[in-house]
Order: structure tokens, then C-alpha cells, then sequence
């Protein structure tokens, strides 16, 4: 694919993202039940938007994956970008960790009827948050030093796969109301694709270089539903509105969807720069 051509879709893939997320900004700030998260009945035609612009950001996550040349961003290539956006993550998995404790707390001292398939999977989440932290730091250091190679960390690959598998388990302890739901069905997709990506990242590193098509694409699309995840639901709290209280962190997923971006990126870094 032409490199004007991958840079164009680029430009017209960021602006679909950026619609979407102005559409659950107006969703959070006029039309969202502050009491249950859903949106209020009548407003059925930001729901129709909102879909037509994730629909927008899906079909150029596949156009700029198609027919492209692909590196592999796992060689032993040096890049501070990905460092500092490893760092990053990793600060990100450690506050989810505090924030998990202070919700097991939570849910110990304020509810009266114990219930071990939410409390469970709440404690495993924040402890893979933890072992994330670890990982994320090792994959960073091995972006810019020789000393560590974070391919040899082995088992350690799948704990980023495991904690959005226990935030699922977490999310779907709730009762939702069905397409009103939409920050449940946002996240639901969020936890998916995060899931699917850091499989993309494991095969990869298994010498599969055949699945940087899969890896990028699913790279670029989790980053970019993080960001309509996230954005709109900090925007919120930062100027006061009125929010549904969640038991994630919307800044671990803005930063471990850079990650992701900035990953992918690097696999079509050649397809991007000027020739």
C-alpha cells in the first residue's frame, strides 16, 4: 500500500476515533443516569452514532492493516517511544492494583450480603495487575538496554490476557439494559480486544510474523476503543458531571491502549515515515 495512502486512512482512522469519543461525551455529560450508568431512554439517536462511529473506526483499523509491510517490533530494535509508553503501562497496572484494593475494602465494609463470584475475581484482577506492572517494566527495559529481553520472561506473556479476563468476570457480575448500557457494552468490547491483542503479542513472539496483520489490527483497535473508553469518563469527572461510580480505572486503559498504538506502529513505522 502506498505510503500516502496508509497515511491518509491513518489521519481518517484518528478522526473516527476522536467522533466516537465526542459522542460519549455528549452521552456522559446530557444524557447518562448518573444513579445506574445507562443512558436515558429518548436518546436513542446518540446510541445510533455512537455505533455508526465505532463501525467507522473498525472499517479503517482494517483498511490500514491491509496489503502493508510489516517489521517485526519484537526484534532487539531500539526505541525510547515504546519504552516510555511501556513505563507508562505499567505505572497505569500499578494504580488498577491500588485501585482494586481500595475496592475489595470497599466491598467488605459497605455490603452485608458477601458475594464470592465478585469478590474473587476483583482480588485476581489485582493481582495480575501487579505481575503486569512487572512485565510491562521488563518489555520496556528491553527497548533500550541489551541486559534484559522481556521473550525470555516465558509465562509472564499471558498475565496481560488474564487480567482482562478477571475484569470480565468482574463486569459481567452486573445487571445491564441491554444497547442503553453503553459504557458496559464499551467496556465489555475493550476487555475482548485487550484479550485478543496480547494473544496477537504471544504468537508473535512464538516467531509467527505471519500474525502481524492480526497483531496491528487488533493493536489499533483496542488502543482506539480505550480511548472511547477513557476520555470521555476522565473529561466527565475532571469538569464535575455527575458519573456512575465503576470498579475499573479509566486511566489504566487510556495508557495500556497508548501501549498498544504505539506498538502496532512500530510494526508499520516503515509504512508511515516519509521514503
Amino acid at each position: 500500500m502506498p505510503k500516502i495512502l496508509t497515511k491518509i486512512i491513518s489521519v481518517l482512522f484518528g478522526a473516527s476515533v476522536i467522533c466516537a469519543a465526542a459522542v460519549r461525551c455528549v452521552q456522559m455529560f446530557c444524557y447518562t443516569n448518573a444513579s445506574t450508568g445507562f443512558i436515558i431512554h429518548g436518546a436513542e439517536k446518540t446510541i445510533v452514532l455512537f455505533f455508526i462511529a465505532c463501525a467507522a473506526v473498525i472499517m479503517f483499523s482494517v483498511l490500514l492493516c491491509r496489503k502493508n509491510a510489516y517489521r517485526n517490533p519484537f526484534s532487539k530494535q531500539r526505541s525510547r517511544r515504546v519504552f516510555y509508553f511501556c513505563i507508562f503501562a505499567a505505572v497505569a497496572m500499578f494504580y488498577d492494583f491500588v485501585h482494586q484494593c481500595i475496592n475489595c475494602y470497599k466491598y467488605i465494609s459497605e455490603n452485608v450480603n458477601f458475594e464470592w463470584n465478585y469478590f474473587i475475581p476483583v482480588c485476581l484482577v489485582g493481582i495480575s495487575a501487579v505481575l503486569c506492572a512487572f512485565y510491562f517494566i521488563i518489555m520496556g527495559v528491553s527497548f533500550v538496554t541489551d541486559k534484559y529481553d522481556f521473550r525470555n520472561l516465558s509465562y509472564f506473556h499471558i498475565m496481560p490476557v488474564c487480567w482482562n479476563l478477571f475484569m470480565l468476570l468482574c463486569t459481567l457480575t452486573r445487571n445491564d439494559d441491554g444497547l442503553y448500557a453503553q459504557e458496559s457494552i464499551l467496556h465489555y468490547s475493550v476487555l475482548i480486544l485487550g484479550m485478543l491483542f496480547h494473544i496477537a503479542v504471544i504468537r508473535c513472539l512464538e516467531s509467527n510474523l505471519h500474525k502481524l496483520r492480526a497483531f496491528c489490527f487488533f493493536g489499533f483497535l483496542y488502543g482506539a476503543m480505550c480511548f472511547v473508553l477513557a476520555v470521555p469518563r476522565i473529561a466527565a469527572i475532571v469538569f464535575g458531571a455527575d458519573v456512575y461510580t465503576t470498579a475499573f480505572s479509566a486511566s489504566t486503559y487510556f495508557f495500556t491502549g497508548a501501549f498498544a498504538v504505539s506498538l502496532s506502529a512500530e510494526a508499520l513505522k516503515d509504512n508511515l515515515e516519509e521514503g
